[in-house]
């Protein structure tokens, strides 16, 4: 079928939808990184859109190509275009466009090789509309939205917005907020109860820790889209902060099974903190959220640091108890590696069915900031902290005591006071994201003050 540029058909004839395609950059919908840019289009005989030029110069050094366009999401609000479906490698086998190309009967032959190696719905842009007019192989699925609108410190309006005119034409979207009086578990619940195949979840990480006690164990797949102040739920799995590229991560629709783990009987997604970065938590209050962000967190570190203080601690796992001196005690699920007290092992594994155990236990404040600065460089290196006074191990349940008693954050949230009682729930949670971490060693606990490690009688067989 013969093929013709959108740039050689007649202006008057051209509408603003189809002049605005050119131009659009170009990003992989997987990821949502910028691959290039579109400098044309193809049309064919019924002035139907067929393929785009596309510019790959991002992704491939000086290669123009072909794209077939049922491979591609246009969006034209945010100015982008986003391909689905391809490897690098099928990008690089799409023949290289020239004009000599649309001079052959059939020049559609030289891409259907790739194009019908990649399963995609069926597509159709007409050059009528602004619209991108798409009639997937499914149906729309049933999604919930629980939004919290007073979460972080963005406008929620808008940000409601954004999330509706992107996730509203691809599902059966209800939007849901939460109150004071109710909750995003609730919500959540609720929404479960009435068939709803997905739960979307906006907020901070206690919207989304709330939003995910009601599906563990569901196997209902939960969207994030992070707007709260540290977001560290979204960065542990690599899930974008930026709202339109959160959206385009659920409508990729790439499930990942990942752990998730109860505390004291709640739910817990991210860590539980005991001592210090508990003691942080507290002093960073919402006015100081609200005023300064992430750097609340840090001016409220540094104050704790004043009246640093040690404990006495007992770790109780399933194979052993060990008893020792500690400034601060976390237990993760998940954690980015701004959660520092948490880098013990450098890099977490989100799906092993084992938590996260980090021990501080440094003998002054100068030691506290080294042991904090060393914690940070094993998060960026991916290499385990090796300081004496930093200790770490892994195990599937976790009990701590302390004296005197130590307060307690769980996923950002206050709870109370040790003893706590942390069990991992393997498998218990179905996340729209990208990748895991790969493995890391599992325990270091030498060097760590007054140590003593006991471990437990293995129990007979038969």
């Amino acid at each position: 079928m013969p093929l013709r540029k959108l740039k050689d058909l007649d202006p008057n004839y051209l509408d603003s939808a189809s002049e605005n395609m050119i131009g659009l950059k170009v990003s992989l919908e997987e990821t949502g990184e910028r691959v290039g840019s579109v400098k044309d289009v193809l049309v064919d005989e019924s002035d139907c859109l067929r393929y785009l030029v596309v510019d790959f110069g991002l992704l491939i050094f000086n290669k123009v190509v072909m794209l077939p366009v049922d491979c591609t999401r246009a969006d034209y609000d945010a100015q982008q275009v986003y391909v689905f479906g391809f490897t690098r490698k099928q990008v690089e086998d799409l023949p290289e466009f020239s004009d000599r190309l649309l001079a052959n009967d059939d020049p559609e032959k030289t891409v259907d090789p790739v194009k019908t190696s990649v399963e995609q719905p069926t597509v159709s842009w007409k050059l009528e509309s602004t619209e991108l007019e798409a009639t997937a192989n499914n149906r729309k699925k049933n999604a919930c939205l629980v939004f919290n609108p007073v979460a972080g410190q963005s406008d929620p309006e808008a940000d409601l917005a954004i999330i509706r005119r992107i996730l509203q034409p691809r599902f059966n979207l209800d939007i849901c907020l939460t109150t004071e009086s109710v909750g995003a578990s609730q919500l959540a619940q609720k929404a479960i109860e009435q068939g709803a195949e997905i739960i979307i979840a906006s907020g901070g990480d206690g919207t989304l820790s709330e939003a995910a006690e009601a599906v563990v164990g569901t196997g209902v797949p939960l969207g994030i889209i992070s707007r709260g102040t540290a977001n560290a739920f979204a960065t542990a799995l690599g899930i974008p902060i930026m709202i339109e590229a959160a959206c385009e991560t659920i409508l990729a629709g790439k499930t990942h099974v990942v752990d998730a783990a109860y505390c004291n009987g709640k739910p817990m997604v991210l860590l539980a903190g005991i001592g210090f970065e508990a003691e942080t938590v507290e002093r960073a209050d919402r006015e100081a959220k609200n005023r300064f962000g992430m750097l609340a967190y840090v001016l409220a570190g540094i104050q704790e640091l004043r009246d640093l203080k040690s404990f006495e601690t007992r770790i109780e796992t399933e194979d052993k108890v060990i008893s020792l001196d500690a400034v601060a005690v976390t237990i993760a699920n998940a954690a980015p590696p701004t959660s520092v007290l948490a880098q013990g092992p450098a890099a977490l594994i989100v799906d092993d069915g084992l938590l996260d155990v980090t021990i501080v236990a440094p003998a002054n404040r100068v030691g506290a900031i080294a042991a904090a600065y060393n914690l940070l460089q094993s998060a960026r290196s991916a290499a385990t902290t090796d300081r004496p006074d930093t200790g770490f191990l892994r195990a599937k349940s976790i009990k701590v005591t302390t004296n005197p008693p130590q307060k307690v954050v769980l996923d950002g949230e206050l709870i109370g006071y040790t003893p706590v009682e942390v069990n991992c729930v393997p498998g218990g949670l179905t996340i729209l994201a990208p990748a895991t971490p790969e493995e890391s060693p599992v325990e270091k606990l030498e060097g760590l003050p007054n140590l003593h490690v006991e471990f437990k009688t293995p129990p007979a067989v038969g």
